[in-house]
């Protein structure tokens, strides 16, 4: 009769023990050798180690400067350029890095103002919509699909809906599953990706190279993600269609995100994916496309500003990536208790 005056049992706090923090080393740059061969040796191996640690524009600017540097050997004949410098500039590491800063500038380009080739699909209070057509020969071949929003939410939490491939299915409708088959670097992986669809169409499959951008200047971060299913990653090669599913191409996939203030950020995509729905290029697959845009921007943005006392809040305390992020880029990172205590 007196459990009424009993006091309510005070719910247990959250607490997450971080993993160990990344080495937050600084980049490989601090050298000077007067030999051009010892310089070439030395280029060839920093460069590998800034790539780990995501110093990914003085990775680049040490390629260019290798290339050079063996190109004006090679034209004054004074040196053998070792066959060791060669086959590294022609690897796998050094080529995907150079074609990941193409990819690079060209999203950037994209997301610039959404102005240049972009149409106006659909504006509303909370995002933007822009559409690209892109032609081959003349003919309409894909629709390539844009949008902005602004997220009221740190930027690490977007980071963190994005990057947590395990929890991609807690916002991506129909998602099955999703493994993880190798990782290059903490922000480069290749993941495969299984999509249950609704009857009469069958199941799908997508495996997609997922690669992270740090820019310190801006505040920001930026994710290409696109399927190539030439040859292998790393080693790593794609996994055959399994299970009957039909395999999907994501043929244009980028996130940017800025930081505004610590409780806002500016989020921009870009997103071209043939989901071989067999709806082809008229108004009905432009239609199922900006569905999946805007269904996948809401989703991102849902979760980033509903983030507190989910599993994306404890994995954001536990995994040091966000903890490196944050140092990087010169911003807050949240208090353990605010965060995991909705």
């Amino acid at each position: 009769m007196f459990s009424f005056f009993k006091r309510a049992k005070k719910e247990e706090e959250v607490t997450i023990i971080p993993d160990p923090d990344i080495e937050l080393s600084d980049p490989e740059d601090n050298f000077e050798e007067d030999d051009e061969l010892e310089l070439m040796l030395t280029l060839t191996r920093v460069i590998p180690k800034n790539l780990k640690k995501e110093h990914f524009k003085l990775a680049l600017s040490q390629i260019s400067e290798l290339e050079s540097l063996v190109e004006r050997i090679e034209q004054n004949g004074t040196l053998r350029v070792p066959e060791g410098v060669k086959e590294f500039i022609n690897s796998e590491l050094v080529t995907r890095a150079k074609n990941d800063k193409t990819l690079l500038d060209h999203y950037l380009g994209c997301i610039q103002d959404f102005s240049d080739g972009w149409k106006v699909y659909s504006k509303s209070k909370s995002m933007n919509i822009y559409l690209k057509e892109n032609y081959t020969d003349g003919k309409l071949d894909s629709f390539l699909f844009g949008g902005e929003c602004i997220i009221n939410a740190p930027l690490l939490n977007p980071c963190c809906v994005m990057a947590e491939h395990e929890l991609l299915q807690n916002w991506i409708p129909m998602l099955k599953s999703v493994d993880l088959l190798h990782e290059q670097s903490p922000l480069k992986k290749l993941i495969h990706l299984k999509i249950d669809l609704f009857l009469p169409f069958k199941n799908r499959d997508l495996v997609t190279e997922g690669t992270g951008f740090l820019f310190e200047e801006e505040k920001a971060v930026a994710f290409i993600m696109k399927s190539d299913y030439s040859g292998s990653f790393f080693g790593t090669e794609f996994e055959e269609i399994c299970e009957k599913r039909v395999r999907m191409n994501l043929k244009d996939g980028f996130m940017y995100m800025e930081y505004i203030d610590e409780n806002t950020c500016k989020f921009k995509v870009v997103l071209n994916v043939d989901m071989k729905l067999g709806l082809g290029q008229g108004w009905v697959g432009k239609m199922v496309l900006n569905k999946v845009v805007k269904v996948w921007i809401s989703k991102i943005v849902n979760s980033s500003e509903n983030l507190k006392g989910t599993e994306f809040a404890k994995r954001l305390i536990k995994n040091p990536l966000y903890r490196f992020i944050a140092k990087r880029l010169d911003i807050e990172f949240p208090d353990s208790h605010d965060v995991l205590n909705a």
